[in-house]
């Protein structure tokens, strides 16, 4: 009885161990997971093979738009300049990276190229072209100025809108054409550009500067800086320690005058800001004067001589300027780490002579703006 028990028990056994087997052969037959593994190994090689495109296809733009610009098809290297954000430089500035655009250097280097190809067509002569080399360097040191002067800006809370552009248009360059109109097919038949290129490629930087100017004019920091340096430098004139031809080459900032121990020359009344012409025409001839403030920054004025039959005095100045938009830039540019990206252009064979930049004197109208320079030369920096 009791081995019949336990035959059945074992009987029992064999037919649980081929059920689990059973099941655990359908198991596998029907693929659960062996399935899950090779689709986890189809899902890999599927990534695979498109991380390897993506790659392939990234390399590929990459040798067209900076290593084959010449060879490559220009539509489609256009394409990718214009849609993708490929950078011409960038630069590491106070922690931060700021990015040339690629697109918006190839189109100011297209647009001096159509001007001085217009002015050739014309027989015009408002400026010598540059050679090819030459033009791309000017125009990657103009957007990299104004990548910087945008840094500038946003450091100190100065932003310009639409608007602002708008209105600069309206009101300084529309009044010297007859109509819109005009403007427009000028600026089509000279460089190729729309009225909004022409807003956003000269006139935006125009109006930023004008702003930024504006923000340090009103930056009582700034004045406070120059005339503490100023009364210093009156202090060392009067103390007789240094001459003051030489405290003139040390601290002025008028670059026109400082070689030459501050001196202006000759010059009668009606020539100079009226702040600085009266206080060299009250001084007693070899007096100093104290502090004389005008829009450039605080003058000490030392009076060479006077000729009173002719209505005229020489004179000499120290000139402590107010810290300008280019000192601020000039900061920016000697702290950055810049890495230069220019695509690898053919070689253009030149036998012009590089000068200035088309776009300085091709609108005149900007003038006012951009004359808001650092240093200004020994009459300039105070005349009216």
């Amino acid at each position: 009885m009791n081995d019949k028990k336990m035959n059945e028990e074992k009987m029992d056994e064999k037919v649980v161990d081929a059920e689990v087997s059973a099941v655990e052969k359908s198991t596998t037959s029907s693929g659960t997971p062996a399935l899950v593994e090779k689709k986890r190994r189809l899902w890999k090689t599927i990534a695979l093979f498109w991380l390897v495109i993506i790659v392939v296809f990234v390399c590929v733009m990459w040798c067209m738009v900076y290593f084959f610009p010449g060879k490559s098809s220009n539509a489609l290297r256009s394409w990718f300049v214009h849609h993708l954000p490929f950078p011409v430089a960038v630069a590491h500035v106070d922690g931060k990276w700021l990015s040339v655009p690629l697109d918006q250097y190839e189109d100011t280097v297209a647009a001096a190229k159509h001007f001085f190809g217009k002015q050739t067509e014309y027989g015009l002569s408002i400026a010598a072209q540059p050679t090819d080399a030459v033009l791309r360097e000017q125009e990657y040191d103009r957007e990299l100025e104004l990548a910087y002067t945008e840094e500038l800006a946003k450091k100190m809370n100065v932003t310009v809108s639409d608007e602002d552009v708008d209105n600069y248009f309206t009101q300084t360059i529309l009044p010297q054409a007859s109509s819109e109109d005009e403007i427009a097919q000028t600026l089509e038949d000279l460089y190729g550009w729309t009225v909004v290129d022409f807003k956003k490629n000269v006139l935006y930087p125009v109006v930023l500067r004008q702003k930024l100017n504006d923000a340090l004019a009103s930056d009582s920091s700034v004045d406070s800086s120059a005339q503490s340096t100023a009364e210093d430098v009156l202090a060392q004139v009067k103390a007789g320690e240094k001459t003051f031809e030489q405290l003139a080459e040390e601290y002025s900032t008028d670059t026109g005058s400082a070689s030459s121990g501050g001196a202006l020359g000759t010059f009668g009344k009606g020539v100079m800001v009226a702040s600085f012409e009266e206080a060299a025409f009250a001084l007693e001839v070899g007096a100093l004067s104290e502090l004389v403030k005008t829009q450039y920054g605080y003058h000490i004025i030392k009076l060479n001589s006077r000729d009173d039959g002719a209505g005229t005095v020489d004179a000499s100045h120290i000139l402590i300027g107010f810290e300008t938009v280019d000192d601020r830039i000039e900061e920016i540019t000697t702290s950055a780490k810049v890495y230069k990206m220019l695509p690898h252009y053919p070689v253009v064979e030149d036998t012009t002579t590089a000068t200035e930049n088309p776009y300085v004197d091709a609108d005149a109208e900007t003038e006012d703006a951009s004359t808001a320079e650092t240093n200004v030369n020994a009459e300039a920096s105070v005349a009216e």
